[in-house]
């Protein structure tokens, strides 16, 4: 089977515009970022989750915020860093 005679699409990478046709894209892996060390990409992602644990919290407190718990003694609202205790303090 003669090979010249199949069209073959070249495709380009989005980033770098290196042209593959797809037979290459396929088999050849192709990293268009630099390298970088372990110590940078855990630094890197460190931060991403970092970021993405304050979204959370912020959420979860508008969560809280909505439906508050209650002291069962005297019906005060209980601050979120005591939601889970049943009285607001000793005296209740």
């Amino acid at each position: 089977m003669n090979t010249s005679n199949i069209y073959t699409p070249i495709l380009s990478c989005i980033k770098c515009r290196q042209e593959f046709d797809t037979y290459a894209i396929l088999l050849l892996p192709h990293n268009c970022r630099p390298k970088s060390s372990y110590s940078t990409n855990g630094k890197l992602g460190g931060e991403a989750s970092k970021l993405v644990a304050i979204e959370k919290n912020k959420k979860v407190r508008l969560i809280y915020a909505n439906n508050p718990s209650y002291c069962k003694e005297c019906y005060i609202i209980m601050p979120y860093s005591k939601r889970h205790n049943k009285f607001c303090g000793s005296s209740c």
